[in-house]
């Protein structure tokens, strides 16, 4: 049976909202909350989008990496805390896309955390040790992460059209 765009996204709709609940009031799994928090760092990077360059085994993911900067302190505290509003402004919707700009990476105690973030579809795609899960964001930390990123000179992935 082909779907056609429409149906396609309601699919991807229910997936991702199965993984994650839907609508507001959304949030990452106390288990990466914690990771993420009691990390002494975070790395945060700006992806190249362009999913035909895509590659297992290579950037973070297999999503070509075009900088990265590591956060620690308040630097780190504040981008997380953006994040976590953004994932709570979530309105439940989300496009069918998924072209990732963004991304985290946090280790802490032996566990490892990514999260791959598509703030155009609003719909991060993230693992725990390697144990997929999801959840809905909004657009609303992208100029945050973006400022950060430029701040700390790192290039910034072409701009969804």
């Amino acid at each position: 049976m082909m779907y056609g765009r429409y149906q396609t996204s309601i699919v991807l709709f229910a997936f991702v909202t199965s993984l994650s609940g839907c609508g507001g009031g959304q949030r990452l799994s106390p288990e990466v909350t914690a990771i993420l928090g009691k990390a002494d760092e975070i790395e945060l990077y700006s992806l190249n989008p362009d999913k035909r360059l895509k590659k297992a085994g290579t950037g973070l993911e297999g999503w070509q990496v075009l900088g990265q900067t590591t956060l620690s302190g308040d630097e780190k505290s504040a981008l997380l805390l953006s994040l976590k509003k953004g994932i709570a402004a979530s309105d439940g919707s989300v496009a069918a896309c998924f072209n990732p700009r963004h991304g985290i990476e946090a280790t802490h105690d032996g566990k490892r955390v990514v999260l791959i973030i598509c703030f155009e579809c609003s719909s991060i795609s993230g693992s725990t040790d390697g144990a997929p899960f999801g959840v809905l964001t909004s657009g609303r930390a992208a100029d945050e992460f973006n400022r950060v990123l430029t701040a700390n000179g790192v290039p910034l992935p072409k701009p969804a059209e």
